[in-house]
Order: structure tokens, then sequence, then C-alpha cells
């Protein structure tokens, strides 16, 4: 039997496809990767679209009766539990799914649920990577689980990258001690409203008594709703601007191509324009400099 896996959108591992190609092997059957040209010739195809914006993408495969899944074409479609429940060592993955807020903009409480332990870093690692990626939504939600998995990874000597970051206002002085005595990747939260600006003041200065260099990423999103308009976009990128942090600008699909959105993102997502000068200054830029940014692709949520 060949089965052929179609991943449209992903720049970091599938997790999802990486399970039924586990699942697959280990019944014998061969597993092609990514090529239309086998369209005709597998016996099954299997195509993950994690994102909304491929949703056209993958209707091209309904032609083939493929089995088509991720957010981006049901949230609530699962795979059966006999591929769910194995754990492909990839050094990658998650040991917690769903997540305790209830974002407007967020598929996760929708599509998981509530937080729940699934597993740790052993369900991950092949045991010889020196780094793993944690996909957890929101790990810092049970700081008993979040304190576990970072001593695992102390104990094994291993760089440990939360690709999903943490979330700041969850954070206090016993889970960042122990974070520090972690080798970890860049630090990654999100601003996703200005009302929590003051809070995450509070944090960013209890994070900087133990991390004296630049450590912190911050993502922050822009959408329609009170906090997330273009002013409070602004109001936390220039406070991202004082205090040194990278920042970078995700924009909700309904407002991600308006004009005054995309050429926030193109100052903010690029550090040399960003801390070297204004969004008013960069918009005033000579026309070699509009035309180099305005060409660079940008990430949409």
């Amino acid at each position: 039997m060949k089965v052929l896996l179609i991943d449209l959108d992903s720049k970091i591992p599938n997790l999802a496809l990486h399970k039924i190609e586990m699942y697959h092997e280990l019944q014998g059957h061969e597993i092609i990767w990514n090529n239309d040209l086998f369209c005709n010739s597998v016996d099954m195809i299997y195509v993950s679209n994690v994102f909304t914006i491929n949703k056209e993408k993958a209707k091209f495969y309904t032609q083939y009766n493929a089995e088509i899944g991720g957010t981006g074409w049901d949230i609530f479609k699962k795979l059966p539990d006999e591929i769910e429940n194995l754990n492909p060592k990839i050094n990658f993955g998650f040991t917690t799914r769903g997540c305790i807020r209830n974002c407007h903009f967020c598929f996760v409480p929708k599509k998981e649920g509530k937080l729940e332990i699934i597993g740790d870093i052993y369900n991950l690692w092949d045991g010889k990577a020196k780094k793993i990626t944690i996909m957890d939504n929101n790990i810092t939600a049970d700081k008993e689980h979040f304190l576990y998995i970072l001593k695992q990874g102390q104990k094994e000597k291993i760089e440990l990258d939360f690709n999903q970051g943490i979330d700041f206002r969850l954070l206090d002085e016993d889970m960042i001690i122990e974070m520090k005595k972690t080798k970890l990747t860049e630090i990654r939260m999100s601003l996703d409203n200005s009302a929590f600006i003051k809070q995450f003041e509070e944090k960013l200065k209890l994070l900087r008594k133990y991390w004296a260099n630049n450590r912190f990423f911050v993502y922050v999103f822009a959408g329609t709703g009170k906090g997330e308009d273009y002013e409070s976009c602004l109001q936390r990128l220039e406070l991202l601007k004082k205090y040194k942090v990278k920042p970078y600008l995700m924009r909700h699909e309904s407002i991600k191509k308006r004009p005054e959105f995309i050429k926030l993102a193109q100052w903010c997502n690029m550090t040399q324009y960003f801390f070297s000068c204004t969004i008013d200054e960069f918009k005033l830029k000579g026309s070699k400099v509009n035309k180099y940014v305005d060409s660079i692709p940008l990430f949409n949520y």
C-alpha cells in the first residue's frame, strides 16, 4: 500500500502527519511526502490544512478522495484513536493540550477544550537530540507541570523551545528561577491587548532581574476589537521599543490587507527599522526602501 502525505502550510514539523506516517510504517506501507505527481498512483492521500488561508488549496485534493484535516479545514475533526495515541519521537510535540484562556481569535478552546496534561518530554525526545520543541498552547497554566518539564530539561541537559510562547500573566518568581536554571531558546510571549500593558511591564521587570541580556520576543496581535486596533497596536509596539524587546505583529485575517497594518507590520517585523526610526519616519523612507519592504512576504494569522 502506498500513502501520500501532503503538508500544505507548516513551516515546522506537522505532528498529525508524522503520527499518520508512523501508523502506516508500522504496517509496512510505503510513505511519500508532498508530491502531487503521485495523486493518481497511491492508495491513500492525507492532507493537512492548518491555516484557513490555505483551504482553497486543500479543496484540490477532494477529487482524489483524500482524507483532509487540520484546523484550517475542520476544527472538530480528529485523528482516529489508534493514530492519535501514537508518539513519534521527532523532538517536537505537546505535553499538554487545550488552554485556560478563551481568546476570541483563537481556535484552541473550541478545538481542544480546557488544559489537559498528555505527557512529558520523554514522549517527544528521541534520546539523542540536544533540543526539543514544545508546542503546548499554554504550558504555564499548570505550574506544577511546567516546573516538572523544566526539571526534565535540566536533567537531560537539552534545550527547550516553548514555541507557542509563555503566558507572562501566569509567571511568578519560582517559575522564572527554574526557567533560569534551564537551557531555553528565545523566550516568547504575547501582548495581545493594551489592557495587559501594566501587567506586562511588571513581569518584564521580574524577568530582567534574572536575564540581563535581551532574551525576549513578543507577538503583538492586531485585530478589530477594543485594545487591538491600530492605535493600541502602535502603543504596544512603542512600549516594546522603549524596553528594547523584539516584536512581531500578527494580523487577524479581517484586517491583514489594510494598508496601515501592512506598513506597521513591515516596520516592526524588521528589527533594523523598528529600532532605528519611528513609524512615521519609516513611511517617509525613500522609494528604494519602500519597494524593498513591500516585496517581503508577511506571515498572517
